[in-house]
């Protein structure tokens, strides 16, 4: 609301109130599209389109409006806010991005009939599990201000860059649908 502007103050906290809104919708995203990784279902897969795309508008929106906030006169600790939540903001559109990365990967899983051998869904499992607890994680920290949930999440992105790493020099097993199965 352009009327808050008045209020640098009030502005700077209806942005962060509007961003954990924003939070919501890309953890909503990304959580259906590793929901269908496992089962798909047409109209999930759907919502989450519309999820990543009511993100770019919140980006766009929220950012033009911090930016307007960020020229008034501010107190050194909602200039800081408003810094950090530009930040927020650009890395939750990246999250919904990602959901759609998925849903790409749904799709050619789909197109070429293709399943995981036993083995590597074993993996998907552990590396979808370890993805949903940092971004659960991750929304619990911004949601609530918990520095002590925030500090966790690094070391957990590690163990997920690991298992990334260790999963990219393993082969992965594909077997296509029969027509009949």
């Amino acid at each position: 609301d352009e009327r808050l502007l008045s209020t640098p103050a009030v502005a700077v906290e209806r942005c962060k109130t509007v961003t954990e809104r924003m939070a919501e919708i890309s953890k909503v995203a990304i959580d259906g599209a590793l929901n269908l990784l496992d089962n798909y279902d047409k109209d999930l897969y759907e919502k989450v389109v519309e999820y990543e795309k009511k993100a770019d508008r919140y980006e766009d929106r929220l950012g033009s409006y911090l930016v307007k906030v960020s020229a008034l006169e501010l107190s050194d600790e909602d200039a800081a806010e408003a810094t950090k939540l530009l930040h927020i903001i650009g890395d939750l559109e990246r999250i919904s991005d990602y959901a759609v990365n998925i849903l790409n990967s749904v799709d050619e899983i789909r197109d070429k009939k293709l399943n995981f051998s036993g083995e590597c869904q074993k993996e998907l499992e552990v590396m979808v599990n370890a993805v949903r607890g940092v971004i659960e994680l991750s929304y619990e920290a911004f949601s609530t201000g918990s520095l002590e949930k925030a500090m966790l999440v690094e070391p957990l992105e590690q163990v997920i860059d690991g298992l990334k790493k260790q999963l990219d020099i393993l082969p992965i097993h594909w077997h296509t649908s029969q027509a009949s199965q």
